[in-house]
């Protein structure tokens, strides 16, 4: 209601889908075209509320005819000064230049008459502009406020208020200009909007009103106004109306069941579906073999109004976007088969070790130094253990439990592969990750699954196995110097069993023990057919004498 010459011309709403954006352009719109207040000194001037369901309400030329249509109406002085209607089906800047800026400049004397009385200023409401077809609600919006901004001075008297969801280029371009405000629905305290939804839920259903009802479905909204409209009117209609929507913009320019429709689709399931969310670089490396990061970049853009990022990694606004996707009679062909797409996951989390883990991954120079006193292993970790082989190591195992099991299995076969070798490379890294912990349960998932999946008795065995051998080093002292993995953890391990037997046989210059126990105190025994008075270790450590 500020109306001073120093007040923004323009009022900027946005907020993800649902969020509850139009519902306040229309308690806007009421609060000034029905105003009882005899001191008001603004009142509702024209409005236009796009929607994708109607023709003439998702075109961008039909917004500023129609405003100034209405503004007509409400100011008498406006309406004498409209004369060119020719460019009534030009294009946003010829309109907004001859059917608004210059008849509302000429009509300033008309208006302004009286000095003595504050001249009536009319608000211009302009909703969901992200409805427009295409890209043409940005457009819109930037040609707008550009106008308003060379203009500011010509159009005093008028005041924006415009709705839609973010547009991460425009919201820059905005913030660059001089009389505008923003308003974040995402600013908005949880506790606020869940208090807002709350009252909206017990208006609606009073039944319920003061029950768990009401409180149950105020925590499932999460903030999202359009889940509790729908839960009010009818189930997922609406909500499944707006998704596909959004889905269908984004994916226009693709065919369904084309190779590039796929790789899309593959891409937003596991934005979805990876064990903690990350980025477009590690999902695109995960999935593809080529670089498919501008690909994952490109399909986040398209997808802002229900996927955002935030300290790089790829987030949802709200649960609801995942219900819908994994739900195969909302989604259609955007649907997400999870247990088919985890065992994808697990596939590429395999292929990323098999790839690239390797022996003494971070080039460490000596085993005479723990892991703490070495300067640069925190870098050389960095460096040699991207950050799609660390997901895929610390989340293979996620992935492999949600996979169902198919007969034959390829699975199986790559967790036979997988214990041939990479497991010992795969402790390594989990070693220097600060993650050793992980190794014993996330075999232990790997040894269900395998049960659960009706896999061989020998590679159940293997994995057990492994497992044991994972909990022996992490609970060793030989855990805080990486490379007694090998000549330590590796070197004693008393039993002759797969695939510990095989990963020694691939080391065959580390120390050989016998005698070693994983229940006594006695490590190992040496043969030296006489009385032993002392023991001395030479400087380079290759001999006891």
């Amino acid at each position: 209601k500020n109306t001073s010459r120093g007040s923004p011309n323009v009022y900027w709403l946005f907020g993800r889908a649902g969020s509850g954006k139009t519902t306040i352009g229309y308690s806007v719109a009421r609060r000034f075209e029905f105003a009882g207040d005899p001191n008001d000194t603004i009142i509702l001037g024209g409005n236009f509320f796009c929607s994708r369901q109607f023709e003439e309400s998702r075109l961008s030329k039909c917004i500023i005819r129609t405003v100034v249509h209405h503004l007509a109406l409400k100011c008498r002085a406006f309406a004498d000064q409209l004369s060119d209607f020719n460019t009534v089906n030009q294009n946003v800047h010829a309109q907004l230049n001859h059917l608004l800026i210059a008849p509302w400049q000429a009509s300033k004397p008309a208006r302004c008459h009286d000095p003595s009385k504050s001249p009536l200023h009319y608000l211009i409401i302009i909703d969901a502009l992200d409805e427009i077809d295409g890209t043409g609600g940005s457009e819109f919006l930037r040609e707008l406020l550009d106008v308003i901004d060379k203009n500011e001075n010509r159009l005093q008297g008028l005041k924006f208020f415009v709705t839609s969801r973010p547009d991460p280029n425009l919201v820059r371009h905005v913030d660059s200009l001089k009389s505008k405000q923003l308003y974040r629905l995402e600013e908005v305290p949880p506790d606020e909007a869940q208090d807002d939804i709350r009252s909206y839920l017990t208006a609606e259903l009073p039944h319920f009103a003061g029950g768990e009802e009401i409180e149950g479905l105020v925590v499932l909204t999460a903030g999202l106004f359009i889940y509790a409209a729908t839960v009010v009117k009818m189930p997922f209609t609406l909500l499944d109306t707006l998704y596909s929507q959004i889905l269908n913009e984004a994916f226009r320019d693709f065919i369904p069941e084309e190779k590039e429709w796929k790789d899309r689709c593959s891409i937003l399931h596991t934005f979805l579906c990876t064990a903690e969310r990350t980025s477009t670089a590690v999902v695109a490396n995960l999935l593809f073999t080529s670089d498919y990061t501008d690909v994952a970049e490109k399909l986040l853009s398209d997808l802002h109004a229900v996927l955002y990022r935030e300290d790089g990694r790829v987030l949802a606004y709200h649960k609801s976007f995942s219900d819908f996707i994994f739900a195969e009679t909302r989604s259609s062909n955007f649907w997400c088969d999870q247990a088919k797409h985890h065992r994808l996951l697990a596939e590429s989390c395999f292929r990323s070790m098999k790839d690239g883990l390797r022996f003494n991954i971070a080039n460490i120079s000596s085993s005479f130094m723990l892991d703490v006193d070495n300067p640069g292993l925190a870098a050389a970790v960095k460096e040699n253990i991207p950050l799609v082989l660390s997901y895929s190591c610390r989340n293979w195992s996620y992935h492999l439990s949600a996979a169902a099991p198919t007969i034959p299995d390829g699975l199986h076969d790559s967790i036979s592969d997988f214990l041939q070798l990479r497991a010992l490379f795969w402790i390594e890294a989990m070693n220097l990750l600060g993650l050793r912990g992980l190794c014993n349960p996330m075999l232990r998932t790997a040894y269900d699954w395998v049960i659960s999946s009706e896999g061989s008795v020998s590679l159940a065995e293997n994995l057990s196995e492994a497992r044991s051998f994972a909990l022996y080093f992490s609970g060793s002292g030989a855990s805080s110097s990486t490379p007694h993995l090998y000549i330590s953890a590796l070197a004693t391990w008393p039993r002759n069993l797969e695939p510990c037997r095989g990963w020694k046989a691939h080391f065959p210059r580390i120390p050989g023990f016998t005698g070693a126990s994983l229940g006594g105190t006695l490590l190992m025994t040496l043969n030296v057919n006489s009385l032993v008075n002392a023991v001395a270790v030479s400087p380079n450590g290759k001999q006891i004498v």
